[in-house]
């Protein structure tokens, strides 16, 4: 029996000196989900990271732009910055450029 392998070549791109790739691709998907919802804690839920985890990577976002991705409002919840918002969009425009060739490079590897 052939076993065929399975793997994912994609354009993670956000990290810097105290923010891995890893916790890079969360703060991401947190950003996104964030996005959709004026709540942390549910927006943490739907990335799949625990409140205090997500408070962690935003702040260490917020290091890594020098000002905060994330605006958070006393009984308001929270909502994205201007700046989250530019952070998001770029994501998204280098996923787009980036999606035909990465499949390209998988298939061919």
């Amino acid at each position: 029996m052939h076993n065929r392998l399975q793997f994912h070549v994609d354009a993670n791109w956000l990290s810097g000196p105290k923010l891995s790739r890893e916790r890079g691709r969360a703060l991401l998907a947190l950003l996104s989900e964030l996005e959709r919802s004026s709540s942390l804690r549910e927006a943490a839920r739907a990335a799949g990271v625990s409140y205090r985890f997500a408070w962690g990577i935003l702040g260490e976002g917020a290091d890594l732009f020098a000002a905060p991705l994330v605006e958070m409002q006393r009984g308001r919840g929270a909502r994205l910055s201007p700046l989250g918002h530019k952070v998001l969009q770029a994501d998204q425009k280098i996923r787009a450029a980036l999606e035909e060739p990465l499949e390209r490079l998988r298939t061919e590897i």
